[in-house]
């Protein structure tokens, strides 16, 4: 019995240090270190695409700093969709106007419907906000509210 182990341990040895030297001759040195970076390490973290809302706010003058208004939007968010989803969502207030009531939003724009849905609980907490437009950059957000 003791000679069948040695030989099954011996035989899986000599397996793996074959499927190794034909990986080396196939993918080459380089070529096999990506490969095994990849699949331990697996992959790499994906950054998401920002997008930026332009929107209009009602009533006028409510909101005085992009702090409150950033506040107010992710209690929204988060009365709406949840924590877990506030936290996918990421809004940030980069850009406001309080004379005009016009302010643009940047968030992740994987999750831009739940954003836009999220928008119609906000009449629940004493204001309005309209969305105007989704755009990729912040000059292109600019145009949307002129």
């Amino acid at each position: 019995m003791e000679v069948y182990q040695a030989l099954t341990l011996l035989s899986l040895v000599l397996s793996t240090v074959a499927i190794i030297l034909v990986a080396i001759i196939l993918l080459g040195s380089r070529g096999l270190l990506r490969h095994l970076r990849k699949s331990l390490l697996g992959k790499k973290a994906v950054k998401y695409r920002k997008r930026y809302l332009a929107v209009l706010y009602y009533p006028p003058g409510f909101f005085k700093t992009p702090g409150e208004l950033e506040a107010a939007l992710k209690e929204c968010v988060r009365q709406s969709l949840g924590l877990i989803y506030l936290s996918g969502i990421d809004p940030r207030v980069v850009f406001i106007n309080p004379k005009e009531s016009r302010a643009i939003i940047r968030f992740n724009g994987e999750f831009k419907t739940e954003l836009l849905a999220s928008l119609a609980g906000a009449s629940r907490l004493g204001f309005k906000i309209i969305p105007i437009g989704v755009a990729g950059s912040f000059k292109s957000a600019r145009k949307k509210l002129s």
